[in-house]
């Protein structure tokens, strides 16, 4: 029974570490397509060149941040899945990586919650609108395919 145990307790921590790694928006943290994609709307969002220098210098400083925490949730990982491989596991070393890896997946999405909110702290009303707006254009084409 034990053996059992510990074949479910592998396997769930893989489907769980699997869903994190594929769940992961690609590209939308802020260092990527998050401000790429509202600079791609500069024309429709009509910015001022000094909004877009203001985006520009976020993204530069949010990609800089999260070079540091995604090798940092790489080597994380990496650590957990040499846990995971041992023949003898220790329980509390391998919940102790996991507690990690959450802790470095929250850091990133803590950072690409700021980030939003950064550029609607520098988008005015209107744009804020548009920018919605067309958000909710680019879901509805997901929403379809």
């Amino acid at each position: 029974m034990t053996g059992t145990r510990w074949t479910t307790v592998v396997l769930l921590t893989i489907l769980i570490l699997s869903a994190v790694v594929f769940a992961q928006p690609k590209g939308r943290d802020m260092g990527g397509g998050g401000i790429g994609g509202i600079m791609m709307l500069a024309d429709k969002l009509d910015l001022t060149d000094d909004q877009i220098e203001q985006i520009e210098n976020l993204r530069y400083d949010m990609q800089k941040r999260n070079i540091d925490l995604k090798a940092n949730l790489e080597k994380a990982r990496l650590e957990l899945g040499k846990l995971m491989r041992e023949d003898k596991k220790d329980r509390k070393k391998i919940l102790a990586q996991v507690e990690v890896v959450n802790g470095i997946e929250g850091d990133l999405n803590i950072a690409r919650v700021e980030g939003m909110l950064d550029v609607n702290d520098i988008l005015t009303e209107t744009q804020r609108k548009t920018l919605e707006e067309e958000r909710r254009k680019i879901g509805g084409m997901h929403d379809e395919g």
